[in-house]
């Protein structure tokens, strides 16, 4: 059966591979398709689409938009928009914008508590980073010798309510529903297994009346409990069910968890004909 991975992250947000790289991989895994959802970024898609024009595989545009709906983070990742959409480049406009100014004041902070850390050691402009998040910071405190791990560096200094925590702006998740259909595409419930002090299943029937076409259900992070009772959620309300590895390029036994985590392509053609038929 032919397989996607719909859940991928790149160098242009907090992931370590670039999209050609991802591709390669991909392909060594056997899969049919991928999506690229970086965080608020699309500048990995062109790129992934010319690539696997040339290698022949079918990259689905992608992205995944942080949200914040009663204080809890919700992601919702988007599929097959129209990625020249111009409601949606102004959002990321402004979303880069917010997440840098984040970084500089997170970087402040760290510094007042006598860390030797600079912006330009997480520069967007010097590594090629189209979204800087929270582990782009991490990963510079692990470089500089002052954490162990991504983990260590949340847990001590960058983690919601930690010493350098800044907040930086968000939508909500209803927004970000109806700017993807607005542009064309699909969208989907991240990770619903890791959001917290929220009643899944009240969220996703408020979120499926603004247009919500599907829930990720298979996730890296779900359990065969999670999983299970998840696909239920999607039987019961029609939404189809997505899934991927939200894979960041960490290597395992040498290789990035790509593929480990999938959907049968057919969900792919499910997304494409909801989308066709107007959710």
């Amino acid at each position: 059966m032919s397989r996607a991975d719909l859940h991928i992250h790149s160098k242009f947000s907090d992931g370590q591979l670039t999209p050609e790289e991802i591709i390669d991989w991909a392909l060594l895994k056997g899969l049919k398709a991928i999506s690229i959802t970086d965080h608020d970024t699309i500048s990995a898609i062109d790129i992934a689409e010319n690539y696997a024009k040339i290698k022949g595989i079918e990259v689905v545009p992608g992205i995944e938009l942080s949200t914040e709906y009663e204080g809890a983070e919700v992601h919702i990742l988007g599929y097959f928009f129209d990625y020249h959409c111009q409601s949606l480049n102004n959002l990321i406009d402004k979303l880069k914008n917010s997440r840098a100014d984040r970084a500089k004041k997170m970087v402040e902070k760290l510094k007042k508590m006598g860390i030797s850390i600079e912006y330009s050691d997480i520069d967007v402009d010097k590594s090629g980073i189209s979204s800087i998040g929270r582990p782009h910071i991490a990963r510079a405190l692990i470089k500089k010798g002052y954490c162990l791990s991504i983990e260590e560096a949340f847990d001590k200094y960058i983690g919601y309510n930690k010493p350098a925590y800044a907040e930086r702006y968000k939508i909500s998740p209803f927004e970000a529903i109806k700017l993807i259909i607005e542009c064309g595409g699909f969208a989907s419930l991240a990770h619903p297994g890791l959001i917290v002090h929220i009643e899944k299943e009240n969220l996703i029937k408020k979120l499926k009346n603004w247009g919500l076409g599907g829930i990720e259900v298979f996730h890296t992070r779900h359990s065969d409990e999670d999983s299970n009772y998840f696909n239920s959620i999607a039987l019961r309300l029609s939404l189809i069910a997505t899934g991927g590895t939200d894979c960041h390029g960490e290597l395992i036994n040498g290789e990035p968890i790509i593929g480990k985590v999938t959907v049968p392509y057919e969900n792919v053609e499910l997304i494409k004909n909801s989308i066709i038929h107007g959710n």
